[in-house]
């Protein structure tokens, strides 16, 4: 059975799509991190070291059961794992900056949302951030404000703006 309630606005949508609370939006009005958004970056930090670290071990293990074919085949090896290990020091590099730094910065404007395989980007006034939560919370060129974390070029919550 259907509960009867009143219907969900898009911005409560977008609220619980980046599992915040009004408590986060009203700090980034105020320039700030919210205390849901402070909990929810100390947690990607672990969920991305432990999205990668399976990746390095399956490398190793395939360097360690492969037979030898001699010292291209380490220097392969070896560059993809740097290559993992740098994509995660780049990653918690910046959540980390953006933890001690604290504040975002908004920005106002229509919205595109692209995707790749990197992840969901979305495009507010020519700056491409990252988007924190599945793309179709999002409304294609629609106007919203755009708050993002600075030093992780990530999106951390958005708000309508003027429509809703």
């Amino acid at each position: 059975m259907k509960s009867v309630g009143r219907p969900r606005t898009h911005r409560e949508e977008l609220l619980r799509a980046f599992r915040i609370g009004p408590q986060d939006i009203e700090a980034n009005r105020a320039g700030r991190l919210g205390p849901g958004q402070i909990r929810r970056l100390r947690r990607n930090i672990w969920i991305n070291a432990l999205a990668v670290a399976p990746l390095i071990l399956a490398v190793v293990l395939l360097a360690v059961l492969l037979p030898h074919r001699g010292v291209v085949q380490y220097v392969v090896l070896a560059l993809v794992i740097g290559l993992f290990v740098a994509l995660l020091w780049s990653w918690i590099r910046g959540i980390r900056r953006s933890l001690r730094a604290g504040v975002v910065e908004c920005l106002t404007g229509p919205v595109t949302v692209t995707r790749s395989r990197g992840g969901s980007f979305l495009t507010v006034r020519d700056k491409r951030l990252r988007l924190w939560t599945p793309y179709w919370h999002v409304g294609r060129g629609l106007t919203y404000r755009v708050y993002f974390a600075p030093a992780a070029t990530m999106v951390v919550a958005m708000e309508p703006d003027g429509w809703e």
